[in-house]
């Protein structure tokens, strides 16, 4: 199915994939993958693109999940949302959300359910995309604060206040060591992580199994760092590869009885040295949010080690 635009050249697909040759002229997340979605859950996707014919390039995507009168983007991960292009028109970012809906109004959607990216990955088109959902009447159905790290040649230590600057000077004088560990250790490091975290009666949203078949389909996607007391695990992070330049701490924990050192500061120094060298140019600290509101004394703690706080959206419109 194609919707043609002649003022622009452009053309408004939907289907499984760009036809051949075509190149995105975007950063493609993790999450929004084929590989990624397909684990999400096998079924009922459909995929939308602004595809430019004349230079054989896709300028926006979207992706949702289409089952019972409900689209959801994503399925089941921390966010999905349109991808698009910062050489995409504005006005042909609103008439690509248009052809989306009403391509899913003529599939029985009802409801539109978008979880929208971070807006520290990219705060125009953050702000493009959110302008273009109030004025297309989406509501807000959930709003999380995240946090951020900006990578850069200044040092770990020199972003954070002198309460976690102490923190971090105790963690090296008891000679606490970072290690970036081996993805065969994930296993591992996702086991020392559920203990800690059932330590302060939370639970994690994936299972050991989940977690590890997703790393048999994408094994680039995950990095994983430990700190050791004289070779004891004591703390540990599996993190996200998002795209080129962002990595998402996707899970964090020290063992309680360390609360007094707070490794985790050993942790963030080491990842943050790693992005530096890989050329990664934002550290996602992740959402701050509890069931109830947010978490204020996580909010203030990222924001204590050099975290810019980030707005997290999800809309929803009903179709029909």
């Amino acid at each position: 199915m194609k919707e043609i635009n002649t003022v622009d050249d452009i053309v408004f697909m939907v289907g499984d994939s760009p036809p051949k040759g075509f190149h995105k002229t975007f950063q493609e997340n993790i999450f929004n993958t084929s590989a990624h979605r397909k684990l999400q859950t096998a079924d009922d996707w459909l995929s939308f693109y602004v595809l430019h014919p004349s230079r054989k390039m896709v300028t926006a995507q979207f992706h949702c999940h289409l089952k019972q009168a409900k689209a959801m983007s994503p399925y089941k991960s921390p966010f999905g949302s349109i991808e698009f292009s910062e050489k995409l028109k504005y006005e042909d970012l609103y008439a690509f959300i248009r052809f989306v809906e009403k391509e899913l109004i003529k599939r029985g959607a009802g409801r539109l359910i978008i979880k929208g990216f971070p807006q520290s990955y990219h705060p125009t088109n953050f702000a493009k995309l959110s302008n273009a959902f109030f004025n297309l009447g989406y509501q807000v159905e959930n709003s999380e604060l995240g946090a951020a790290i900006t990578i850069d040649n200044t040092s770990f230590s020199s972003k954070v206040d002198i309460g976690e600057k102490g923190r971090l000077k105790k963690c090296l004088e008891k000679g606490l060591a970072f290690t970036m560990d081996s993805n065969d250790s994930l296993g591992d490091i996702y086991e020392h992580i559920e203990h800690c975290s059932k330590e302060r009666n939370f639970r994690l949203s994936m299972t050991k199994e989940e977690l590890l078949e997703t790393h048999r389909v994408l094994p680039e996607m995950f990095q994983v760092f430990s700190v050791r007391d004289q070779g004891e695990l004591i703390a540990g992070s599996i993190t996200v590869k998002v795209n080129e330049t962002t990595l998402y701490n996707f899970y964090l924990g020290h063992l309680k009885a360390y609360n007094a050192y707070s490794p985790v500061m050993i942790l963030f120094e080491g990842i943050y040295n790693y992005c530096r060298d890989m050329n990664i140019e934002l550290l996602d600290l992740g959402t701050s949010a509890l069931k109830d509101g947010p978490n204020y004394g996580l909010v203030r703690f990222k924001q204590r080690i050099g975290g810019a706080l980030s707005l997290k959206l999800t809309f929803q419109k009903q179709l029909q």
